[in-house]
């Protein structure tokens, strides 16, 4: 058995027309430690993978209706497909076939009748790749987004030394965080309309006329500013805003925020916010650890000393 697999629950789809062949495929992989969800036709493959993204695809390649080279052409087409390990199945062995098979898209091959040790070995070998390429690929992007926000905090330290005028400085600040966490509006507000900037999208709306009390919701979550942490709101309808605030934030389309406060002498001065129309939304920790970050170099630029 295969405690690696087993760790990371990977699910298998096995697509056969034949039901005995299929229940034996299913034995076998299961025996492996892999989740298992069956498909009877190409079709229904293709209908279960926009569903349930399996981690590797058991494929037939004869199969009536749709036989398993088309089908593997389609789920290639499909988001993320791309990647997906597609192990194809089949009685055929000749050159044209296998050439047939790697044209479809097939990552590997195996003939029948199976030897289910080498079939067991295939599906490891593929899910195991699979996987190292999607965690290369993840630390890749979190290497790019932290260069990013490093790039924004050295614009944001340059803007400054060079003494450029301060709402240029939070336009960038404000241009580079809506790239960065893919939202909707982003806003900063600083003192009794001392400053006040935002940019958002066309599906979205502008904020200004709202009072600081009512951007901030700084009676609800005045505790977590002044201890220096950001307000964390996936949905705002499961949130703690009272009615009215969720009302008004619903009107303006605004499912999720995440605030976080500006301080001065560990007084509340202002916020800067960044706004979802999507909820529930799902703030990655790193995201906003880098976004309080960020609050705190800002604070630090808007004081009065400085």
């Amino acid at each position: 058995m295969n405690p690696l697999a087993q760790n990371k629950d990977s699910l298998v789809l096995i697509v056969d027309d034949d039901t005995a062949i299929r229940s034996l495929l299913t034995l076998a992989i299961e025996e492996e430690g892999y989740q298992v969800e069956e498909a009877t036709n190409g079709e229904e493959a293709i209908a279960k993978y926009i569903r349930l993204r399996p981690d590797a695809i058991l494929l037939d390649a004869l199969m009536p209706k749709m036989d398993g080279f088309a089908c593997c052409q389609h789920l290639r087409a499909l988001p993320g497909g791309e990647s997906t390990p597609i192990l194809m199945i089949t009685f055929l062995d000749d050159q044209e076939s296998i050439e047939q098979a790697f044209a479809a898209g097939a990552t590997d091959y195996i003939t029948k009748p199976i030897h289910w040790e080498v079939l067991s070995q295939r599906v490891n070998r593929l899910i195991e790749a699979n996987f190292a390429l999607k965690n290369a690929s993840s630390i890749n992007d979190k290497l790019r987004q932290q260069q990013t926000w490093e790039n924004l905090y050295l614009d944001i330290t340059t803007r400054l030394c060079q003494s450029r005028p301060l709402t240029g400085v939070i336009n960038a600040c404000l241009t580079y965080l809506q790239t960065l966490l893919q939202v909707d509006r982003v806003v900063i507000r600083y003192g009794d309309n001392k400053l006040f900037q935002e940019l958002y999208t066309p599906a979205s709306s502008s904020v200004e006329f709202l009072s600081f009390s009512q951007l901030s919701q700084e009676e609800t979550y005045l505790s977590y500013y002044l201890q220096c942490q950001p307000v964390v709101i996936d949905n705002i309808h499961e949130s703690e805003l009272s009615s009215g605030a969720i009302a008004t934030f619903t009107e303006l389309n605004t499912g999720a925020m995440l605030i976080a406060p500006l301080l001065y002498q560990n007084q509340l001065q202002g916020v800067i916010c960044a706004h979802t129309a999507d909820a529930p939304h799902q703030w990655d920790d790193s995201l906003v650890k880098q976004f309080s970050l960020l609050a705190n170099i800002l604070s630090l630029s808007l004081s009065p000393q400085r």
